[in-house]
C-alpha cells in the first residue's frame, strides 16, 4: 500500500490531469476518461472489470501522452488502460 505522502501525490497530479482536460476538451470528459486521468496519475495499479468496456475518446488518449503539460502529471510508470474500448482512430506521432 503507497504511503501517505504518495496518496496525496496522485491526487494532486490526477486533479491537475482533470483539470487540464477539462480546459483541453471542455465539458466533454466522460466518467471512464476521468478514471483513466486518475489511474494514468495514480503510482497504484488501475482495477479493471473485464465484464465492462469503458470507452475513452482517442483524441483524450493522444493528449494524455503527447501534450507535455499533461505528461507531466501521468507517473513514471506510464499510461495503464484496463478494459477500455478506445474510440477513433490512435495515433501518437508527435508531428501530425
Amino acid at each position: 500500500m503507497p504511503n501517505e505522502p504518495t496518496v496525496k501525490l496522485d491526487a494532486i497530479r490526477a486533479e491537475k490531469l482533470i483539470g487540464l482536460a477539462y480546459i483541453r476538451f471542455s465539458a466533454d470528459v466522460s466518467d471512464a476518461e476521468k478514471k483513466l486521468l486518475r489511474d494514468a496519475a495514480s503510482s497504484t495499479d488501475p482495477t479493471a472489470d473485464p465484464r465492462f468496456s469503458p470507452k475513452i475518446s482517442a483524441a483524450l488518449l493522444r493528449w494524455l501522452v503527447i501534450d507535455p503539460q499533461a505528461s507531466e502529471c501521468v507517473d513514471p510508470r506510464g499510461v495503464r488502460l484496463g478494459c477500455m474500448t478506445v474510440l477513433g482512430d490512435l495515433t501518437l506521432a508527435k508531428d501530425i
